[in-house]
């Protein structure tokens, strides 16, 4: 029973480990989609 215990254990660990990968991600994806690479760029003038 006492395996059993500790595998349930780290398996919970283990998930809320991917929960925080997750949320991680979430937040750097809409970061990354919230910028507008539209006005980032240089303007180039023709000659």
């Amino acid at each position: 029973m006492l395996k059993l215990q500790t595998h349930f254990s780290q398996a919970d660990r283990d998930i809320e480990t991917i929960v925080t990968s997750v949320d991680k991600i979430t937040k750097r994806g809409d970061r990354i989609e919230a910028l507008d690479f539209e006005e980032q760029r240089p303007r180039i003038e023709p000659e």
